[in-house]
C-alpha cells in the first residue's frame, strides 16, 4: 500500500519586477557612476590648471604699497603661491583661486629712479606670464636709513617748545 500523495505546496508568492525595471536601474547606477568619475576628472584637472596672470592693478606703485594681481589657477593658500617683481620675491598679503594681494618688495632704488619689472606668479612647478608694473622707491625712507638732504635752501621749520614740569 502506498501512502497517498501529499497535495502538492501551494506556490509561494513573489513579486515579480518586469524585466526593464532591472535594466532601468543598472542604467541608473551607471548614469551616476558616470557624474562621479566626471566629478573627480573635473576637480582633478581643476588642479593641474596652470596659473594665469591676468591683470596687474595698479600698473605702477612705490615700495612697500599693495597690489591686486588678477587671474586664475592661484591656490588659495598664501605661502603656496610665489610671486617676484623682477629678481625680487614679493609678500603674499591675501590669497584667492583668482586674486592675490601682494606687497611691492624693496627693490633698493634710488630717490626719483622708477623701474619696470616683469610680475610672474609660481604655483608648484608651474608659472604664469608676466605683465609689466612700474616700480618707484617708497615715499619715505625706512626707518634707520639717512633722510635724503633738504636742498632747497631754506631754514627747518623750527620745532615749539613745550615747558616743562617743574620736578618735585
Amino acid at each position: 500500500m502506498s501512502a497517498p500523495a501529499a497535495p502538492p505546496a501551494p506556490p509561494v508568492e513573489r513579486r515579480h519586477f518586469p524585466r526593464r525595471w532591472h535594466r532601468a536601474r543598472r542604467a541608473l547606477y551607471g548614469l551616476i557612476g558616470l557624474i562621479g568619475l566626471g566629478a573627480v576628472a573635473y576637480v582633478g584637472l581643476r588642479s593641474v590648471e596652470p596659473p594665469r596672470l591676468d591683470l596687474v592693478m595698479p600698473t605702477q606703485a612705490r615700495v612697500g604699497e599693495v597690489v591686486i594681481l588678477a587671474g586664475a589657477g592661484f591656490s588659495p593658500r598664501p605661502e603656496e603661491n610665489s610671486v617676484f617683481v623682477g629678481d625680487y620675491a614679493a609678500r603674499v598679503l591675501e590669497a584667492a583661486r583668482t586674486r592675490l594681494l601682494i606687497e611691492v618688495p624693496d627693490m633698493a632704488l634710488d630717490p626719483g629712479e622708477q623701474k619696470q619689472a616683469r610680475v610672474r606668479v609660481g604655483v608648484g612647478s608651474q608659472q604664469t606670464v608676466s605683465r609689466e608694473l612700474t616700480v618707484n622707491p617708497a615715499a619715505e625712507p625706512e626707518p634707520g636709513t639717512d633722510a635724503p638732504e633738504d636742498d632747497d635752501d631754506v631754514p627747518p621749520t623750527p620745532r615749539p617748545r613745550v615747558a616743562s614740569s617743574p620736578r618735585v
